[in-house]
């Protein structure tokens, strides 16, 4: 949705176009989706009686007044064989003329005080129908939100945003986060010398010189959520070109306003492209490719994702990110339920910052992830799944729904690798139940794990549904040709008691530096590593991977590394029996890890000194062999499995 606080990143001379421009921060972007947020309105999560196949939506529109009068034709499927009368949606202050069915017959209802209206259904209402509403009136003021008329500079303008439940106050609709509008059309006849923008293609647009006015015909053929729905009309000037992506050429529609037309095109012909490319190539194709994709401009101050057109207040390189970003997370795929608006807010949060990474670059990535930690760790609680729906600021949470949810996709990508990550996500995107339909949290867990073969549960569960984030405590020494290592964290809210976590250490060395993986299981975790250079300091997580704050780092003490020093582990390396022994401690369990981190077996054992391990069945390579003690300590020993 919208981005609106600018953070100004440091970059090279050759990148001195983007210093002032480079960014919407999060907290802007939530701070507007508040201001058009509906408090007394509720979208509809119950399962719709009906299934909207075709709306056809008529309206007159001059943008020197605030007022609109047409029809909508919507044609449905009903869905339940009882149903005998149907609630749909359109603020109170509007006024329906009257309601037909398709062949002229007039359809009783009653318009109600909570802006809805109930028709009564008769015998000829079939199992496929379709109705015509006829409306007309001046849509109510509603601060940032949903219907806005307005000067810009060189000219009036009337523009909708209807995001989460304004679209009733200009149009008779169903506002629901469960069935989409299969297909539209949208015909807006304005007065000559006005252009009107909506959704999809213009099929159409002619003359009507006895009225001196004009009509802008569109047509959008892939399924749309209602928020999504939208028109804006002015003097704008036109700007076209085409992007060739992997699925084709698509059409790009820029409308413009004049006082700053030839500005605006410099920038979008820098910027766009490379976007459009990156987003094409790191997903599925631009999913409206038979369509087009574009922008208008209007006086929000920020950006919203009408589908296949982008309202802007301004080019800004983070806003035009964020919102194209959206038409696969949010348009294509959109959140089920406000309380997993994350699914929307928290992917184009995060591929703006792959516009970072892999376009911008020179620091900005790197500015983009320690913003948001920094934002995410300002306060101690806090999920990213929305616990009360009816909380405009807990919707809208920049700290949450935007950047830890941004950044819960970053440590996922940590966790299970670019490779499977960007797979995953991509197997999520092309789910025949999800296209072009709604998803929730568990759709795009249920397709990381099967791509993954990690059962994520308890990551989603810390990192979702939990609160706060973790703090590091790490001390370390060097003993000859080892590094010792102990790991522990502490939480920042009740709610968790751990984060299990692949911890980043990078050792930095005389002769080189090397980055070493440690899986974080427990408090007060042991890693013992063969590493023969000499270590001059270490760093936790200096690529930011992982949220998490007032980190420390410390000396291991001889005392704590004792333990390490009397366990035994021989012969190492070992073709069929791995003997184990400890001093003046008991084994209570052992758990063999591989190289990469997968458990490969475990075994809880009668306390004893000594053990032997049978490892004839192991794969030739390298293991980690953990070992619980009867203190509760873990120690972890590396060990080679050979012939």
């Amino acid at each position: 949705m919208i981005r609106t606080a600018i953070i100004v990143l440091l970059l090279s001379p050759c990148f001195t176009a983007f210093t002032q421009t480079i960014d919407f921060s999060a907290s802007q972007i939530a701070l507007s989706e508040k201001k058009h947020f509906h408090p007394k309105l509720k979208i509809r999560s119950s399962a719709s009686p009906i299934d909207i196949t075709h709306q056809r939506i008529e309206i007159k529109i001059n943008p020197n007044n605030r007022y609109i009068s047409g029809r909508v034709k919507t044609t449905f499927k009903i869905l339940d064989e009882s149903l005998n009368k149907l609630n749909l949606d359109l603020n109170s202050e509007l006024v329906i003329d009257g309601i037909t069915s398709s062949k002229g017959q007039p359809l009783n209802f009653t318009q109600n005080e909570d802006n809805t209206f109930t028709m009564n259904f008769t015998p000829s209402l079939s199992d496929t129908s379709s109705i015509w509403i006829s409306y007309s009136g001046i849509p109510p003021e509603n601060g940032f939100g949903s219907f806005k008329q307005e000067e810009h500079g060189t000219g009036p303008i009337i523009w909708t945003l209807s995001e989460p439940y304004g679209a009733l106050d200009w149009w008779p609709c169903w506002q629901n986060l469960n069935d989409k509008i299969d297909s539209l059309d949208f015909l807006i006849e304005v007065p000559n010398g006005f252009q009107a923008v909506s959704n999809g293609l213009l099929v159409d647009h002619y003359q009507i010189p006895q009225s001196n006015s004009e009509v802008f015909h569109w047509r959008h053929g892939y399924p749309i959520a209602t928020y999504l729905v939208a028109f804006a009309v002015s003097n704008y000037e036109l700007h076209e070109e085409t992007i060739s992506l992997k699925n084709g050429d698509l059409p790009i529609m820029n409308y413009l306003y004049p006082q700053n037309f030839e500005n605006n095109v410099r920038i979008l012909e820098r910027d766009l492209s490379p976007m459009l490319k990156l987003f094409d190539s790191l997903f599925i194709g631009y999913p409206f490719i038979k369509e087009k994709y574009g922008h208008a401009q209007f006086g929000f101050g920020g950006g919203m994702e009408h589908q296949t057109i982008s309202f802007m207040v301004n080019f800004n390189y983070g806003l035009m990110a964020h919102e194209l970003a959206h038409h696969w997370f949010g348009d294509y795929i959109t959140c089920g339920s406000w309380e997993d608006i994350w699914l929307n807010e928290g992917f184009a949060t995060y591929l703006t910052g792959l516009t970072y990474e892999h376009i911008v670059k020179n620091g900005t990535w790197e500015n983009f992830l320690t913003a948001n930690i920094d934002n995410i760790t300002f306060q101690n609680g806090g999920s990213v799944k929305v616990e009360d729906t009816t909380s405009v600021n807990r919707i809208f949470s920049s700290r949450l729904s935007y950047d830890k949810g941004a950044m819960l996709l970053h440590m996922l990508r940590w966790k299970l690798g670019d490779s499977t990550f960007y797979k995953g996500v991509n197997n999520y995107l092309m789910d025949p139940k999800l296209q072009y339909s709604y998803s929730k949290t568990e759709d795009l867990k249920y397709h990381l794990e099967n791509t993954s073969g990690m059962d994520l549960t308890e990551f989603f569960k810390d990192w979702y549904e939990g609160q706060g984030y973790p703090s590091y405590h790490i001390k370390w020494n060097q003993n000859g040709n080892r590094i010792n290592i102990n790991l522990s964290q502490s939480t920042s809210h009740p709610s968790v008691q751990f984060f299990e976590m692949p911890v980043p250490i990078k050792l930095y060395g005389q002769s080189s530096d090397t980055t070493i993986i440690l899986d974080h299981t427990h408090n007060n975790q042991l890693f013992s590593i063969d590493y023969p250079s000499n270590v001059n300091s270490i760093a936790f997580d200096p690529e930011k991977w992982i949220v998490s704050n007032d980190n420390t780092i410390d000396i291991l003490s001889s005392s704590e590394d004792d333990a390490q020093n009397n366990i035994n582990v021989f012969p190492n390396p070992s073709s069929d029996i791995l003997n184990v022994s400890v001093e003046n401690q008991l084994i209570t369990q052992f758990i063999i890890f591989n190289s990469l981190g997968k458990q490969i077996t475990s075994q809880k054992i009668h306390q004893t000194e000594s053990y032997q391990i049978p490892v004839t069945n192991l794969n030739n390579g390298i293991y980690f062999l953990q070992l619980q003690l009867n203190n509760k300590e873990f120690i972890i020993k590396k060990f080679i499995k050979s012939h």
